[in-house]
Parts: C-alpha cells; structure tokens; sequence
C-alpha cells in the first residue's frame, strides 16, 4: 500500500473505533451525532473500495471492505439490541 492508502486505511479503522464506541453510548443526542459523523465518514472513506479504477491497490481496497463489513455488523448489533437507557 502506498501512504496514502495506509493513511486511508488508518482513518477508516479510527472511524469504526469512533463508531463502536458511540453505539454503546447512553441514549441522547449527542449519541446521535457522534453515530451519524463516525457513519458518514466511514461511508466516504469505504466507497473509495468500490469505485472501478480508482487507482486503489487491491489490498487497500480489501481493507476498506473489511472495515466497511465490520461497521455494517456493529450497526446491526447495535440496532438489535437498542439504545442504553440512561
């Protein structure tokens, strides 16, 4: 990977972090924001894995989609077991 790619990468990996950890906030708005910011900014990042000759390496783009399938499964979890009550 070039250092762009890791810096991608990196990024991406820290916003999953961020979005794992908002997830298992108690409920209130700032959960909200701090979910739909982490949400969106890997969503920017991952799509980049997607785009046909974007010039991305397959091993960064493979890392991308990883990082995209693991936000997709915290989501999930996290909609199945709902908000932490305060």
């Amino acid at each position: 990977m070039t250092k762009l790619e890791e810096t991608i990468v990196e990024q991406a990996k820290y916003q999953l972090q961020e979005l794992r950890m908002s997830l298992v906030r108690p409920e209130a708005p700032e959960r909200n924001e701090a979910i739909s910011s982490a949400f969106w900014m890997l969503g920017g990042l991952t799509i980049l894995a997607n785009l046909v000759d974007s010039g991305m390496s397959d091993d960064a783009a493979k890392a991308l989609q990883v990082i995209e399938r693991e936000s997709a499964q915290a989501m999930s979890a996290a909609s199945l077991l709902g908000p932490i009550k305060r």
